[in-house]
């Protein structure tokens, strides 16, 4: 603490090191009524030592010791006060250094901030585009599918189309013997003389009868037109349309007396799954109701007493 009397040192004589007050002290809060106390102390407690002849002496000494703190006090003050402004000056210089640090930081941020929001709208763009071309795909795939779809269909229709016309042909060349044999023996398959195949040889039959009647039609619209050969209508000729629709009808009642078979010995053992099954056999060729009749004549709730 500098002596009574001491000029104060002006800022450009101040050290890094503080002598009047503590930098320290002003962190997490400053009080001035602290601050004069902390600077008045010294000054206090050098006075608190005095001898008790101040005490009964002459007053003027009390006089001149109390100037002397009071001038002690000033000095401290005046000294306070400078180290006051060194620190201001350097609180201010740092705090200039870390606002102008923030500012670069802060626009170096904005530049990120920029660059990634440029980024961002390039990959949303990106992800419409993906999107749109996924949608074109899915669209051109659904139509594709679409066409696969039908052209399995026509292929589907056009290989059971060849099927029926080879079977046909089968017909066309059968002798006229209508049993089991017959039909081995013309080639046709299993499917047409198997037991376990009756239901399929009736949906066969049905279809084949339908298109030897529509070429059949079409034939004799086309002898309107043009003047054809009449030996070629010949039942008994193989191979011709006539023989292959009086085949059909031979094997369709051969088929008829089959399934009725099945149904009385179905109806003897009271087997209604079999009798189910010659039911829907018979719907085939419209022959449901001989069935029908059939199962009533058995019954004893419908025969007439006598």
């Amino acid at each position: 603490m500098p002596a009574t009397g001491q000029p104060p040192p002006t800022p450009s004589t101040l050290t890094a090191s503080f002598t009047a007050i503590d930098p320290s002290a002003f962190k997490g809060g400053f009080s001035e009524a602290q601050l004069i106390a902390f600077l008045a102390k010294d000054v206090i407690h050098r006075g608190g030592g005095s001898s008790s002849n101040e005490g009964a002496g002459a007053p003027h000494l009390k006089a001149t010791s109390s100037l002397a703190k009071v001038g002690t006090l000033i000095s401290t003050l005046d000294r306070a006060e400078l180290e006051l402004q060194s620190l201001q000056h350097d609180v201010t210089k740092k705090v200039s250094s870390l606002n102008l640090l923030v500012s670069k930081q802060a626009a170096g941020y904005k530049d990120s901030l920029a660059g990634y929001d440029t980024g961002a709208k390039a990959v949303r763009e990106a992800f419409r585009v993906l999107g749109d071309r996924m949608n074109k795909v899915s669209q051109v795939g659904t139509r594709i599918g679409d066409r696969l779809q039908t052209a399995d269909n026509i292929r589907t229709k056009a290989t059971q189309l060849v099927e029926l016309v080879e079977y046909l042909k089968l017909f066309s060349n059968l002798g006229r013997e209508a049993d089991e044999n017959n039909w081995k023996a013309g080639g046709l398959p299993p499917t047409f003389w198997d037991d376990q195949h009756i239901a399929e040889a009736a949906a066969y039959t049905q279809k084949l009868t339908a298109m030897a009647m529509q070429a059949k039609v079409a034939k004799q619209r086309n002898r309107l037109v043009v003047d054809v050969d009449s030996r070629e209508d010949d039942a008994r000729t193989k191979g011709s349309l006539e023989n292959t629709l009086l085949r059909l009808e031979q094997y369709a009642h051969w088929l008829e007396m089959r399934v009725m078979a099945r149904f009385d010995r179905a109806l003897a053992t009271d087997n209604r799954a079999m009798m189910a099954e010659c039911g829907k056999v018979m719907a085939e060729f419209g022959r449901e109701k001989a069935l029908i009749q059939r199962f009533v004549s058995t019954q004893p709730m419908f025969m007439v007493s006598q």
